[in-house]
């Protein structure tokens, strides 16, 4: 085989994009020049540039700073400047003044006189010595010492200088529509990193009203010539405006009065001068506010900045005449509903502004402004075509004239257009709304809004809302007009809980909370962790909010008692209103237990109780109690009730406890007792420390009325315990007493004075129950042993009368009256289960009291006949109204009435009638007349009215005779003869009977009856075919064995002593059989005894089959024989040789069968010798042939054969055959003076095992 490998080659490509690779790297300040002889000037056409522009500088000085004087070199565009270097654009001029930068139009500046300066923070403060103040900053500074640069290509102006320990380079820039663009760039020149901030102060030359331009991103000033100020959001986030002077210092105007207060970037005023404004009063942009003689204010609290790096810090402006952007619209006038909007188009452009937006002003007393559209980055001077909406909710119902007008980011109003509108409106207050779990919400308008509004407005639908949870819901109410104009409303709905819920309809405030349900280790843990309060509102999904609008409260407990022990205790939930002190305040309950409550169970009390069409579950002094109007199942008297359960224990009842009352736990410990309930499964419990354990008591009212008990043990001692329980019940009882068990033995009906009453323990959990006279119940007496692990009549058995033993055991059975049991009482127990630490184990039973209606049958059949071998089908209806089990049952008419089921029934429906088929046998009855009846048999005992039916038994049946027939004989076909008994009227054989009597064994032989009505039965005989010699029968045991006598060659003998296998040997040999001449039933046999021994002679061999189900046996010998025999098996008759012509040599003539053979057998063992001897060959002339018959052997060697007894083979196999090659063994040796002729003579062959 050859393999075939195949490489697969991988072809990985690593493709690297968008990657930068980073080594060690210094950053410089300034240009590193190449070496170069080039001279960088300015040419004429860049010169030429600089005059078209307007843009003019003054005279150079004729000696220039070095770049080695200023010490760094300059980067590309700068050189160096003066003080008087300006550049003015369009009546737009930057200069420098006393060295701050100076920016005016038409030579007049918007600051008042020189009232602005700008000053370092520094780690949250001004440095110390400086302030806002004019020449109280960095902005007048250190002149002396400045550097003036000029790039004339960008219209920039720098002067560098170095301050405290800063340096700090003022940068201003003409930008192309005129405004500047103002830095600050200040260098760390400490050791350490600082933060580093900047604040700036300007008196404004202006008096007119201040707007807030579009996003709160700075002021415009509108006069005879307007001013934008605009404060760079990244590097200059904070700024204010107010009355000019301390109003705008030290961060007097921001909302925190320190370096990180917030100012009219928020959208919000805080102060108004010196007056906190609370609340802050929200601004509106492009809203005109008369702030007298203002100021403005802006900074930047501070960034890290490490040692040798800058931070920057910037501004724009925009001063002089403004050009508004032009604006058309193409609509006059406008119809719409509030909730409607209306499309206004037209077109937009402006030649100084790239940035503006478009605003509908309202006719309200603020002139409100509603934005529409934004336009970015326009080319100066494209007219834009645009698209607007107005939305009618922005406008109040009625006439109104609104204004569309485009403002730019500097503040530069268009001319206003005119629109008129008519607003209509469908509304509707809503009014906050309470609807209790699983209601509906009112459909009443005047309930769900106030001040509704709109020509006919009503309630057309209110859409579906989820009304089972506890909470706060937005639901949708659709409002209409006498249009049929419609309007969607939300409404806050509040879903509440009766019981948990707490309002305070006041201040709109709700309060859900329940009571809460701890275990002791989480007591412990939050105590740890000073964390209670927070436990108790976790678990008494504590919840409350706003009801106008669902938004939550905050949430605390002013007071709680909780501690660590199993008990009741109080916590006091309170919500309160954000903001306010407002609140609404609940008392609860905090549950303490050892293991948190399951869902749905709550707090409950010893007063609980279930009540349903009569029976009711509640608490006596304890104890479980169970009652049908008003009447209880157990013997009651003022003083006591006789019911009591006792803990077993590892097979005991604990020391000082008893089936007494008050002896056990059922009406212990009532003090430390936790009650709890399930409603939602009409369920009690109560939970409470018993010595070394925990037990809950825990009953359930079922759908039914029935009551089932549990009791639920956990095991609180370091170690595992068996743990088992007994209960005893003094019953109250009918005169006289009449109790029957119910189906499958689960449990037993009684009758009462009032209604009936049905216990049935659980039988996993309370396997063993009993009823008898009350008085001889306790310490298991009635059970079988008398022990706690006694059983009871679950086993079918009622095993003592009084303080007597029944012998045998009454048999009980379902459905039928046991009597005479005196008064009556009952006891259930489990002897124990093995429960862990910590571990719980229950025990369960039910009850079922009063109200117990019988199932209803009917019957379709009346009279029917049918054999006993056969079966008939009945047919009826069977219901039940207040039970879904029951059992369809055959009530005999024996002494004891038994009951035979027929058909069960379980889950059904109350009240369903079901169609039912069953099957009587005849097999159940004697021949004859018998009136029987159908009973319907609930699973509480219920049993319906009785249904009759007649039927006539007959029978056609024989019961067979054990058959016995000798080997080769036939079976006899006389009835008497095959049966015992024969039932019917004149019966014979159908037809004869014949069987294969060659075989002995066992076969089933089947017999045809027919009797005078040709009704037919064929009944199986047993038949048994032996032989005399070899089989023995035992009538007694009904067993047969046949062995048969038989012999063996010795060398099979010899050989399996030697191999000791004898038994083996005489076992296959004899092949006995043994049977149950009944059944045919095999039986195991075996060779008890085995005489035979490898010697000639006679023996005996015992065998012996035993019956298993009795162990009885039956034995027979067999005679064995060990013989053998030393014999010539196959001779042919003839030897004959081919014929030959007479020559002058001796001839040597061959047989004519060259493979003749003789085969022989030796089953003696012994060594054996084969001879030969020949008469004299004659013709029929008796003349004698003058030659002789000789053998040669293998190796040719000639012996001659004559009349006396020659040795041809020799060997001791058991069988061989002599056979000889063509040209050897036997042959003819023909001398050549013989006759011609034919001739014949005769061989002796002798086998003989001498020597």
């Amino acid at each position: 085989m050859s393999k075939h490998k195949i490489k697969i080659i991988f072809i990985f490509i690593l493709s690297l994009a968008g990657v930068t690779l980073y080594g060690n790297y210094e950053v410089f300040r300034g240009h590193i020049f190449a070496e170069t002889n080039e001279n960088i000037t300015r040419s004429e056409a860049e010169n030429s540039l600089i005059e078209a522009s307007g843009a003019t500088n003054v005279e150079k000085k004729e000696e220039q700073p070095t770049n080695q004087e200023i010490g760094t070199e300059l980067d590309t565009g700068w050189e160096i400047g003066t003080a008087a270097d300006y550049f003015e654009k369009k009546g737009n001029k930057i200069s420098w003044e006393k060295g701050a930068w100076w920016y005016t139009y038409d030579k007049r500046s918007w600051v008042f006189r020189d009232s602005i300066e700008a000053t370092l923070i520094v780690n949250g403060n001004f440095l110390s010595g400086t302030s806002e103040n004019t020449n109280g900053g960095f902005l007048w500074a250190n002149t002396s010492e400045s550097i003036y640069l000029v790039n004339h290509e960008k219209s920039m102006l720098k002067r560098s200088f170095p301050y405290k320990t800063y340096n700090i380079e003022i940068i201003q820039q003409l930008l192309e529509d005129g405004s500047v663009e103002i830095s600050y760039q200040v260098t760390n020149n400490n050791l350490e990193a600082q933060k580093i901030g900047i604040s700036q102060y300007v008196d404004i030359g202006d008096n007119s009203p201040i707007r807030v331009l579009n996003d709160f991103k700075g002021l415009n000033v509108s006069n005879v010539k307007s001013l934008a100020m605009i404060p760079d959001p990244e590097t200059m986030p904070n700024w204010a405006a107010s009355s000019y002077g301390s109003s705008l210092m030290n961060f007097t105007p921001y909302s925190s009065n320190t370096a990180d207060g917030l100012g009219w970037e928020s959208g919000k005023r805080y102060r108004n001068i010196l007056a906190v404004l609370t609340p802050p009063v929200k601004l509106k942009e492009n809203q005109p506010m008369d702030l007298s003689d203002s100021g403005a204010a802006m900074k930047n609290p501070g960034i890290t900045v490490l040692p040798k790096e800058t931070a920057v810090f910037k501004q724009r402006l925009k001063y002089g005449k403004f050009i508004p952007s032009a604006l058309t619209v193409n609509q006059k006038s406008g119809d719409l509903y509030t909730s409607e909007s209306f499309e206004i188009t037209g077109t937009v452009s402006a030649v100084s502004s790239s940035n503006y937006r478009l605003y509908a002003e309202l006719d309200d007393a603020w002139k409100t402004l509603v934005p529409l559209k934004d336009f970015k980055d326009i080319p100066l001077q494209e007219v834009q075509s645009y698209k607007a909406s107005i939305e009618g909710g922005k406008i109040s119902a009625g006439n109104h004239t609104v204004s569309i007008v485009a403002i730019d980011e500097y503040g530069a109003r268009s001319d206003v257009q005119k629109i008129d509108f008519l607003i209509r409106e469908v509304s509707g207050t809503p009014i906050v709304q309470k609807v209790k779990l699983g209601e509906e919400l009112t459909q009443d308008l005047t309930k769900l809004f106030k001040d509704v509004k709109g020509t006919g407005t009503k309630l057309k639908q209110l859409a579906p809302f989820d009304s089972t949870k506890i909470g706060f819901q937005w639901v949708d109410a659709t409002l209409i007009d006498d249009n049929l104009k419609e309007e969607i409303v939300k409404v806050p709905v509040t879903i509440y809980d009766s019981q948990s819920t707490i309002f305070n309809d006041s201040d709109n405030l709700m309060l859900n909370v329940k009571n809460a349900k701890l275990t002791i280790a989480e007591i412990n843990t939050a105590i740890e962790r000073n964390s209670l309060d927070q436990l108790i509102l976790e678990k008494s999904d504590a919840n409350a909010w706003q009801m106008e609008d669902g938004k939550e409260t905050n949430l605390s407990i002013t007071t709680q008692n909780s501690k660590p022990q199993l008990g009741r205790y109080e916590a006091t939930i309170r919500a309160t209103k954000k903001g306010t002190a407002k609140f609404v305040e609940k008392k609860i309950s905090v549950i303490v237990t050892k293991e948190p409550l399951e869902s749905g169970w709550e707090l409950g009390a010893s007063t609980d109780f279930v009540e349903k069409n009569g029976n009711k579950i509640n608490w006596n002094k304890g104890n479980w109690w169970y009652t049908y109007n008003g009447s209880p199942w157990v013997y009651t008297t003022p003083t006591m009730s006789t019911i009591e359960a006792t803990l077993i224990i590892n097979g005991s009842f604990l020391p000082g406890t008893s089936e007494e009352r008050t002896k056990g736990f059922l009406w212990g410990n009532q003090v430390e007792s936790l009650y709890t309930r399930n409603t939602s499964t009409n369920t009690l419990k109560r939970s409470f420390i018993y010595q070394t354990y925990q037990i809950d008591l825990i009953q359930q009212l079922l759908e039914d009325g029935t009551a089932e008990v549990t009791y639920q043990v956990t095991n609180n001692n370091p170690e595992a315990q068996r743990i088992g329980v007994s209960q005893f019940v003094d019953l109250v009882d009918a005169s006289p007493p009449v109790v029957s068990v119910l189906k499958d033995f689960k449990g037993f009906h009684m009758l009462h004075y009032v209604q009936p009453v049905v216990v049935m323990p659980d039988p996993e959990t309370m396997p063993n129950w009993v009823v008898s006279a009350q008085s001889t119940l306790k310490n298991f007496q009635q059970y079988n042993s008398q022990t706690v692990d006694g059983v009871g009549w679950e086993s079918k058995k009622h095993y003592w009368n009084g303080s007597k033993p029944l012998n045998p055991p009454l048999e009980l059975q379902e459905g039928q009256a046991v009597n005479n049991l005196g008064d009556l009482g009952m006891a259930m127990k489990n002897p124990g289960v093995t429960v862990l630490p910590g571990e719980a184990t229950t025990f369960k039973q039910r009850i079922k009291f009063g109200g117990m209606v019988a199932p209803e049958i009917t019957l379709d059949q009346k009279i029917e006949s049918l054999y006993k071998n056969e079966s008939i089908d009945i047919t009826g209806t069977i219901s039940d109204i207040n039970n879904k089990s029951y059992r369809l049952y055959l009530e005999m008419d024996n002494k004891n009435k038994s009951m035979i089921p027929l058909l069960d029934y379980a889950d059904v429906p109350f009240n369903e009638v079901q169609n039912y088929q069953a099957k009587i046998e005849g097999k159940l009855f004697s021949a004859g007349k018998h009136i029987v009846s159908i009973v319907g048999i609930d699973e509480y005992g219920s049993r319906s009215v009785a249904k009759p039916i007649e039927l006539t038994i007959n029978e056609l049946s024989g019961e067979p005779k054990i058959q016995k027939v000798k080997q080769g004989e036939a079976i006899s076909n006389d009835l008497k003869n095959l049966f015992k008994v024969v039932k019917g009227t004149n019966v014979t054989l159908k037809s004869p009977l014949s069987i294969d009597s060659s075989v002995i064994g066992f076969q089933w032989v089947e017999a045809t009856l027919i009797d005078n009505q040709q009704k037919e039965v064929t009944e199986k005989i047993p038949v048994n075919v032996y032989n005399s010699e070899s089989t023995v029968f035992d009538d007694v045991t009904n067993s047969a064995l046949d062995a048969k006598n038989t012999s063996f060659d010795l060398v099979d003998v010899r050989q399996s002593d030697q191999e000791g296998t004898l038994d083996e040997l005489v076992y296959k040999k004899v092949a006995p059989k043994a049977w149950n001449i009944a059944d045919g039933t095999e039986l195991p046999i075996e060779l008890i005894a085995n005489e035979i021994k490898p010697i000639l002679g006679s023996y005996v061999a015992t065998f012996k089959a035993t019956r298993e189900d009795s162990s009885t046996n039956i034995q027979k010998n067999s005679d064995i024989v060990v013989g053998g025999v030393l014999k010539f098996k196959e001779v042919p008759e003839n030897l004959d040789y081919k014929s030959a012509k007479i020559n002058q040599k001796i001839q040597y003539i061959e047989r004519k069968q060259p493979n003749w053979n003789m085969s022989l057998e030796n089953t003696i063992g012994s060594n054996w010798s084969l001879f030969a001897s020949v008469t004299p060959f004659e013709n029929q002339s008796k003349d004698k042939l003058n030659s002789s018959l000789v053998y040669k052997n293998e190796k040719m060697e000639e012996v001659a054969i004559n009349d006396t007894s020659q040795k041809i083979a020799t060997g001791n196999e058991t069988y061989s055959t002599i056979q000889w090659a063509e040209s050897a063994g036997m042959l003819l040796k023909v001398n050549p003076d013989a006759k011609i002729g034919r001739y014949q003579g005769e061989i002796n062959w002798v086998l003989s095992d001498a020597p």
